[in-house]
């Protein structure tokens, strides 16, 4: 499933890791959760064809990823070591699935929320996975 094989990516790299340290999560972020840390989700699925034998597997993804720290530019370089893996990214998941390419579509930064312990900062990026359903 190319979101399992998303977060591993995200979890296994060193960069990301050197600002979350494995706080990344699915949809939402629990709410007691340490700053800073990623949450993912899918905004859209689209199958991108068919044949006359059927769909052709290829689809695209747009995955939203939230970058959240207590610092702006915190979540500034979060988004970025996201940006990095993945922009212009294609090669198998570890999970085994054929990404064909990857296209960063937007950025946009939040106006801060108020969180248990002062402000936090949010930063998001959109990101269009194109790859092969299995």
């Amino acid at each position: 499933m190319l979101e399992t094989g998303l977060y591993k990516k995200l979890r296994d790299d060193a960069g990301v890791s050197t600002w979350v340290s494995g706080r990344i999560f699915y949809s939402r972020m629990p709410k007691d959760a340490t700053l800073p840390a990623i949450v993912f989700n899918v905004v859209s699925t689209t199958d991108m064809g068919y044949t006359f034998q059927g769909a052709s597997g290829l689809r695209t993804k747009r995955i939203q990823f939230d970058s959240y720290a207590k610092a702006y530019l915190d979540t500034i370089s979060i988004s970025d070591s996201i940006r990095t893996i993945l922009e212009s990214y294609s090669g198998t998941l570890e999970d085994g699935t054929v990404v064909q390419g990857c296209i960063v579509i937007s950025e946009m930064d939040f106006p801060y929320e108020p969180g248990s312990g002062g402000y936090i900062q949010r930063r998001m990026m959109e990101v269009d996975v194109i790859y092969v359903d299995s």
